[in-house]
């Protein structure tokens, strides 16, 4: 499992809204994307199931995480049902199979993390889409409308959606398959206000900042080519049910002219091909740093709180980690937390007095630069530990003590 720097910011930010009884009208800033300090949201749908979720499992973001694998599996399901009543049900158990062997999934489905659900939502969004085609009704315009700003709440490159839209629209209205376009554009766009209704008010409320960021970051990143909106790996999630429906309509046509049993074969074929390159031995949660584990962070925080127990000094120490880019050790700060320890804000490092490192064997304290350790200087090194996988724990003092 993965809980590391976007969960743990998650986390923290989920407590604060609960903590302080107020709704958040957006979520995450989208760290990436930050350009001359200017970063744009997206909505804080995520964080209103996970409130609902770290009440019900108090906190324990281990049972969350496991909750929230069904997401995936309520997404492989409602697959299955649409597209065996779409084509038929062998192509649909077909689909079936690859959704849950898929290693790329798998590995994806451990972490409590936004973009998961889109393919869930996506699935929504995607079937109105065909039965607006098949078969146009007026309310389901409204529905579609709505997955999409729900989509777009939970992530932004649920924008894609919009895209294939608007294409769709266009065909649609060249072929003259449409009564209702007019009046279902303005319930389309009616229902992705409410499903994005918090980031709505938002806009409002801020003279439409994230709008306004958004464009400022496509002007003065995109255009100038100094970056770009990734579409590779996860942020592909949001295409998975037309992928799957792509699937099912070449196993239906292959049922169709070599016959039922080969292309049982041929499922079976893919699905052992899928099964047999799974990592079985996986040992790092995607997107963890290798040697480091939610194990790993909670013997080292209670460690930790232990020793600041003893040496009462709760307040007065810092936690930095050099296995990754987040420094700061995000993730032990909220085991910490959970300990009942509270380090110095991730500001406050040049008041400390002590600090937890955690750092690979090859980068020692002595000669480290970066400047959560380096403000710290002169300092006496009172402990070290390995923790094995070639990390060490470590207790650094300030000397002047």
């Amino acid at each position: 499992m993965t809980f590391h720097l976007d969960q743990a910011l998650f986390m923290r930010e989920v407590r604060e809204m609960v903590v302080d009884h107020k709704l958040r009208l957006v979520g995450p800033m989208v760290i990436s994307k930050i350009v001359l300090g200017r970063g744009f949201f997206i909505g804080p749908a995520f964080y209103y199931l996970l409130s609902f979720l770290v009440l019900l499992f108090q906190w324990d973001v281990v049972l969350i995480t496991k909750f929230l694998i069904s997401v995936w599996w309520l997404a492989a399901l409602g697959t299955l049902i649409w597209l065996g009543r779409r084509f038929s049900w062998l192509p649909a158990l077909g689909v079936y199979a690859v959704f849950a062997a898929l290693p790329f999934f798998i590995d994806y489905s451990r972490l409590m993390w936004n973009p998961n659900f889109l393919p869930l939502i996506g699935l929504g969004f995607f079937w109105l889409l065909e039965e607006i085609w098949r078969k146009e009704k007026l309310w389901q315009w409204f529905w579609l409308g709505f997955f999409f700003g729900l989509g777009l709440n939970f992530h932004y490159v649920a924008f894609l959606w919009g895209v294939i839209f608007l294409i769709f629209l266009v065909l649609s209205l060249w072929r003259r398959r449409f009564q209702f376009y007019r009046l279902g554009l303005i319930l389309f766009v009616l229902g992705a206000i409410v499903g994005d209704l918090p980031i709505v008010i938002f806009e409002l409320r801020h003279n439409f900042y994230n709008l306004k960021t958004i464009f400022f970051f496509v002007k003065q990143s995109l255009l100038k080519g100094d970056g770009g909106i990734s579409f590779g790996g996860y942020l592909l999630f949001s295409l998975v049910p037309a992928f799957f429906w792509l699937l099912a309509y070449l196993l239906h046509w292959f049922e169709k002219k070599f016959g039922f049993a080969k292309t049982t074969a041929l499922i079976l074929i893919i699905f052992l091909i899928l099964t047999f390159n799974i990592d079985w031995q996986k040992k790092w949660g995607t997107g963890m740093p290798e040697g480091w584990n939610i194990a790993k962070q909670r013997s080292v925080a209670h460690e930790i709180c232990q020793d600041v127990k003893e040496e009462k000094t709760d307040g007065d120490f810092e936690v930095a980690t050099m296995i990754s880019g987040d420094t700061r050790a995000g993730d032990l700060r909220w085991w910490l937390s959970q300990e009942g320890c509270a380090p110095l804000g991730v500001e406050d490092y040049p008041k400390s007095n002590i600090l937890y490192l955690i750092a690979p064997e090859e980068r020692t304290p002595e000669k480290e630069t970066v400047w959560e350790v380096s403000v710290l200087r002169p300092f006496s090194v009172m402990k070290e530990k390995s923790l094995g996988d070639g990390i060490i724990f470590y207790k650094l003092v300030r000397k002047d003590l």
